[in-house]
């Protein structure tokens, strides 16, 4: 009788237990990922998250049970850039656009691709593709015009940052491409327009200042181009090249004691 009694006992304590697990392999069946859409989904959720290598590995899975899901290759290919895997980021674009001709977020992001391996020709292809699919796509035009300034044709580059401009007004890099363009055609005043405009956006922007001192240097007003010089210093006090723009503005004002303690910073740097 005490033997029984103890069996019956140590049942009951154990159905309790019994039950939890049930229902927690219920829920790990249920939350486990099984279909293509499941993987797609939390390959999302992983990308989102930073964790690139979870996010390739659930996008493969996905792949595996569904060949013709083109927002897997797209995302995969999104997370294979990121990672910089350019060239399987370009294949799965491909793949994408194989599957869905008309799929302008692949064909654009497979043009920056091409951008990042400095293939501007293949990047191009690709922006004018975007363009007769939609002529009044501003990131054709903002594509085609980094292709054009890449290789030299700058009035090219102008007029298609322009018209992205034209197309979305609120696009700062647009300013930023076509300020530098101008600097290099030597038209310093449209690029201290252009910078001028993106520093209302983004005042911080270390480079933003740099380029429009470097405009200022170029007009002739070397006191404006030390105060965007010196405001590049405070925003990246490592930046070599500001200290040794700012030295040579210095020496154009006769200021020659600051000048030489700006190229000897520049030096200690690591600039020449």
């Amino acid at each position: 009788m005490p033997t029984r009694f103890f069996l019956r006992a140590a049942l009951r304590r154990m159905l309790p237990l019994l039950v939890i697990l049930l229902f927690a392999g219920a829920a790990n069946a249920q939350s486990a990922p099984r279909t293509a859409d499941d993987f797609y989904n939390r390959g999302n959720d992983a990308l989102s998250a930073g964790n690139v290598e979870g996010a390739i590995a659930d996008f493969t899975k996905a792949i595996e049970l569904d060949p013709k899901m083109a927002d897997a290759y797209y995302n995969r290919g999104n997370a294979l850039r990121q990672k910089g895997d350019s060239d399987g980021a370009i294949r799965d674009y491909t793949q994408a656009i194989a599957i869905e001709k008309d799929r302008t977020d692949a064909i654009y992001n497979r043009g920056m691709t091409y951008l990042d391996k400095n293939d501007f020709d293949h990047a191009m292809v690709d922006f004018e593709a975007l363009l007769r699919l939609n002529p009044k796509d501003s990131q054709g035009y903002y594509g085609r015009g980094q292709c054009h300034e890449s290789k030299g044709n700058l009035d090219q580059a102008i007029a298609d940052y322009t018209q992205t401009i034209t197309l979305f007004p609120a696009g700062r890099a647009a300013y930023f491409n076509r300020g530098y363009a101008y600097i290099r055609k030597g038209d310093q005043d449209r690029a201290i327009a252009d910078f001028t405009t993106y520093l209302k956006i983004s005042p911080d922007d270390q480079e933003a200042h740099y380029n429009r001192g470097l405009a200022y240097y170029n007009k002739g007003d070397f006191t404006a181009a030390v105060a965007d010089f010196t405001k590049a210093i405070e925003l990246n006090p490592k930046d070599g090249k500001s200290y040794q723009s700012r030295g040579a503005a210095y020496q154009k004002l006769g200021k020659t004691d600051l000048a030489e303690a700006d190229k000897r910073k520049a030096k200690e740097i690591g600039v020449q």
